[in-house]
Protein backbone atom coordinates (compact mmCIF):
# COMPACT_ATOMS: atom_id res chain seq x y z
CA UNK A 1 0.00 0.00 0.00
CA UNK A 2 1.40 3.38 -1.00
CA UNK A 3 0.81 6.12 1.54
CA UNK A 4 0.99 9.82 0.78
CA UNK A 5 3.77 11.36 2.81
CA UNK A 6 2.94 14.06 5.31
CA UNK A 7 4.70 17.37 4.70
CA UNK A 8 6.42 19.08 7.62
CA UNK A 9 3.91 21.95 7.44
CA UNK A 10 0.30 21.75 6.26
CA UNK A 11 -2.96 23.62 6.69
CA UNK A 12 -5.56 22.53 9.23
CA UNK A 13 -9.21 23.25 9.81
CA UNK A 14 -10.95 22.60 13.11
CA UNK A 15 -14.63 21.86 13.56
CA UNK A 16 -16.14 21.89 17.06
CA UNK A 17 -19.13 19.57 17.26
CA UNK A 18 -21.43 18.86 20.18
CA UNK A 19 -21.98 15.24 21.09
CA UNK A 20 -23.63 13.48 24.02
CA UNK A 21 -20.11 13.22 25.48
CA UNK A 22 -19.51 16.99 25.26
CA UNK A 23 -17.51 19.05 22.79
CA UNK A 24 -15.37 17.16 20.29
CA UNK A 25 -12.89 18.95 18.05
CA UNK A 26 -12.29 17.29 14.66
CA UNK A 27 -9.07 18.63 13.13
CA UNK A 28 -8.38 17.92 9.45
CA UNK A 29 -4.90 18.50 8.05
CA UNK A 30 -4.46 18.88 4.31
CA UNK A 31 -1.94 19.38 1.57
CA UNK A 32 -2.53 20.42 -2.05
CA UNK A 33 -4.13 17.03 -2.79
CA UNK A 34 -6.73 17.23 0.01
CA UNK A 35 -7.12 15.85 3.55
CA UNK A 36 -4.36 13.55 4.78
CA UNK A 37 -4.56 13.73 8.57
CA UNK A 38 -7.36 13.76 11.15
CA UNK A 39 -7.26 14.21 14.92
CA UNK A 40 -10.03 14.08 17.50
CA UNK A 41 -9.75 16.05 20.69
CA UNK A 42 -12.37 15.64 23.41
CA UNK A 43 -13.02 18.76 25.47
CA UNK A 44 -12.23 17.75 29.04
CA UNK A 45 -12.38 13.98 28.70
CA UNK A 46 -9.36 11.82 29.34
CA UNK A 47 -8.42 8.23 30.03
CA UNK A 48 -10.25 5.66 27.95
CA UNK A 49 -12.04 8.27 25.81
CA UNK A 50 -8.76 9.98 24.91
CA UNK A 51 -7.23 6.62 23.96
CA UNK A 52 -10.26 5.76 21.80
CA UNK A 53 -10.01 9.14 20.07
CA UNK A 54 -6.30 8.62 19.38
CA UNK A 55 -6.91 5.22 17.76
CA UNK A 56 -9.77 6.50 15.58
CA UNK A 57 -7.65 9.51 14.57
CA UNK A 58 -4.73 7.32 13.54
CA UNK A 59 -6.93 4.97 11.53
CA UNK A 60 -8.73 7.77 9.68
CA UNK A 61 -5.40 9.48 8.95
CA UNK A 62 -4.01 6.21 7.59
CA UNK A 63 -7.11 5.79 5.40
CA UNK A 64 -6.77 9.34 4.04
CA UNK A 65 -3.09 8.83 3.26
CA UNK A 66 -3.86 5.48 1.60
CA UNK A 67 -6.23 7.19 -0.81
CA UNK A 68 -9.66 6.54 0.69
CA UNK A 69 -12.04 9.40 -0.06
CA UNK A 70 -13.79 11.44 2.60
CA UNK A 71 -17.06 9.97 1.34
CA UNK A 72 -15.81 6.38 1.72
CA UNK A 73 -14.68 7.02 5.28
CA UNK A 74 -17.83 8.95 6.17
CA UNK A 75 -19.98 6.11 4.83
CA UNK A 76 -18.39 3.71 7.34
CA UNK A 77 -19.05 6.06 10.29
CA UNK A 78 -22.45 7.47 9.35
CA UNK A 79 -25.27 6.10 11.45
CA UNK A 80 -23.05 4.51 14.12
CA UNK A 81 -24.70 5.20 17.45
CA UNK A 82 -23.77 4.82 21.08
CA UNK A 83 -25.80 4.50 24.25
CA UNK A 84 -25.73 8.28 24.71
CA UNK A 85 -26.46 9.41 21.16
CA UNK A 86 -29.48 9.71 18.92
CA UNK A 87 -28.42 10.02 15.27
CA UNK A 88 -32.02 10.42 14.14
CA UNK A 89 -32.26 13.76 15.96
CA UNK A 90 -28.80 14.86 14.74
CA UNK A 91 -26.89 17.87 16.04
CA UNK A 92 -25.43 17.44 19.48
CA UNK A 93 -27.50 14.29 19.91
CA UNK A 94 -25.51 12.42 17.24
CA UNK A 95 -22.71 10.05 18.26
CA UNK A 96 -19.05 11.08 18.02
CA UNK A 97 -18.46 8.71 15.10
CA UNK A 98 -21.50 10.03 13.22
CA UNK A 99 -20.19 13.56 13.79
CA UNK A 100 -16.87 12.60 12.13
CA UNK A 101 -18.84 11.69 9.00
CA UNK A 102 -20.65 15.04 9.17
CA UNK A 103 -17.36 16.98 9.42
CA UNK A 104 -15.86 15.03 6.52
CA UNK A 105 -18.98 15.85 4.45
CA UNK A 106 -18.69 19.57 5.24
CA UNK A 107 -14.92 19.75 4.66
CA UNK A 108 -14.06 22.28 2.00
CA UNK A 109 -17.45 23.98 2.11
CA UNK A 110 -17.83 27.62 2.95
CA UNK A 111 -18.85 27.70 6.65
CA UNK A 112 -21.10 30.72 5.97
CA UNK A 113 -23.15 28.94 3.31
Amino acid sequence: MDLRSKPLVFDETTARVRTPCGNVFVILGRDDDGPLDMRLVFGKAGGCVATWAEVVSRLVSLMLRAGFTKQEIGYEFRGLACQRGDNERGGEQASCLHQIAEVLDRDGQNPDS
